[in-house]
């Protein structure tokens, strides 16, 4: 049984609910599934892993997304604090400038208080 539709949409989300599938958004919650007891009585009475060999695999799956996320993180945070917070401040230090002078052009050029 296939579905046909957006996996990311609303109608997924739906479908899936009807036909009984989790919805695990997070990587680390489905990883942790790996080793549920239906999982483990399954792959190790069928011969295809020992609990051993899952726990194993499960500590390698959560490694590599830890050493995945440690290298798209690593990037970001250098792109931002070498070149976008530089540009928010000295922006912002413009903008300060700016209302001081205006300001000032305020206090100069404003009209004297009328007394009645």
């Amino acid at each position: 049984i296939r579905f046909e539709g957006d996996n990311y949409g609303e109608a997924w989300l739906k479908e899936a609910e009807k036909r009984g599938l989790p919805n695990l958004i997070a990587s680390p919650d489905a990883f942790a599934t790996f080793l549920s007891e239906k999982n483990v009585k399954m792959l190790t009475e069928t011969g295809v892993f020992s609990k051993e060999e899952m726990r194993s695999r499960l500590h390698i799956l959560y490694d590599r997304y830890v050493k995945d996320l440690l290298i798209e993180g690593n990037p970001l945070y250098s792109m931002i604090s070498e070149n976008v917070l530089p540009a928010v401040f000295e922006y912002r230090s413009s903008l300060a400038s700016n209302v001081e002078k205006l300001e000032k052009i305020d206090k100069k050029y404003a009209e004297p208080e009328r007394t009645a």
